[in-house]
């Protein structure tokens, strides 16, 4: 029989971890640290209570859901909704018993009155898509690009013209002094830099972001500083110059090409598609990584680089009202964090 209880994040870490251990299939943003990271940085970590999920006495099911602020009416998200492609519940092991009991505890609480829910990212994938299955409404907000990793990968997957432009504007880089390339690499003050470059692109183009908030780069340090081997900054740097910097993951089987950014001073190198076209030699050969993920967004570079891709739609599960929810799906990002502020 299936029970639920209401725990502090860090109780649960023990049996979180074990899971992912063991083969529990989950991206590396439902991976413990992640959201552990995330609380600690973004919320009060003494009033964070997650929902596990219990058969006996062994935890079968995390729910992700936090009821993150506390107004007349609360407002339910995914733990670290704002920085993560991919949101969804963590179950140990599928089975239809679960399932049907997950959907009726998930339904129930989205039912109540007064209770507003507003969960993005979900993929077609996902456990909780699974779950919930034609109980709720979705509305497809966005979708993610990823491709099979294969031997010779820049030869065979990426777009010709593109692989010798970036060959030649690399000679052309190095002629300018002593080059430096690190695919796990960095430290605190290339991720310093690496968000000012991002944070500089992003203002120019007048979009809304979580890295204009300043808690986003003592989160990203967090998680890097406790497990280098799976996040970890790429870069490029020219006589000690950061040219271009990537913030990335190593999770399960999957490369996560997370958030890259570059050094205006070097725009006409196009010094992100340098630094791609090495990280992809080195990840063609990584025998352990069989998908490489470029997540979320129609950013054409992705199809330039993965000539052979699929795409995984993203939904949004809400209760907020349809014409809410269709102005802040047209607005994409920027709608969403008009929306969050709000919130």
């Amino acid at each position: 029989m299936n029970t639920v209880k209401e725990l502090p994040i860090d109780e649960v870490k023990d049996g979180w971890e074990k899971a992912q251990i063991h083969g529990v299939k989950s991206t590396v943003f439902q991976s413990f640290l992640w959201n552990s990271a995330w609380v600690k940085t973004f919320a009060d970590n003494d009033n964070v209570k997650i929902s596990v999920v219990y058969d006996a006495e062994n935890i079968v099911a995390i729910i992700p859901i936090i009821k993150l602020r506390k107004f007349l009416v609360p407002v339910y998200r995914f733990i670290a909704d704002n920085v993560s492609d991919y949101n969804d519940i963590i179950v140990f092991k599928k089975s239809s018993i679960l399932d049907e009991f997950l959907c009726q505890y998930l339904t129930k609480l989205m039912c109540k009155k007064m209770n507003l829910f507003l969960l993005r990212n979900i993929s077609t994938a996902s456990n909780i898509s699974r779950v919930l299955g034609n109980s709720v409404t979705y509305t497809q907000f966005s979708q993610t690009v990823y491709a099979k990793n294969i031997n010779n990968y820049r030869d065979v997957n990426c777009n010709k013209k593109q692989r010798n432009n970036a060959k030649r504007l690399y000679k052309r880089l190095k002629e300018k002094g002593d080059i430096e390339y690190s695919l796990r690499g960095g430290d605190k003050i290339d991720l310093n830099q690496l968000l000012r470059f991002k944070t500089s692109s992003l203002k120019k183009k007048g979009l809304q972001s979580i890295v204009f908030d300043s808690r986003y780069e003592e989160f990203l340090y967090k998680v890097m500083n406790e497990d280098p081997n799976s996040f970890f900054i790429s870069y490029l740097k020219l006589n000690g110059e950061l040219v271009s910097a990537s913030f990335n993951f190593l999770h399960g089987d999957t490369f996560y090409y997370y958030l890259p950014a570059y050094n205006d001073s070097f725009y006409k190198y196009s010094p992100s598609s340098i630094l791609l076209y090495l990280m992809l030699g080195d990840i063609e050969n990584m025998e352990s990584v069989s998908l490489i993920d470029f997540l979320k967004g129609d950013e054409q570079y992705k199809y330039i680089w993965a000539l052979e891709h699929e795409n995984l739609p993203l939904n949004v599960v809400s209760s907020l009202d349809a014409g809410i929810m269709q102005w802040v799906v047209r607005n994409k990002e920027n709608g969403f964090m008009s929306l969050f502020k709000k919130l």
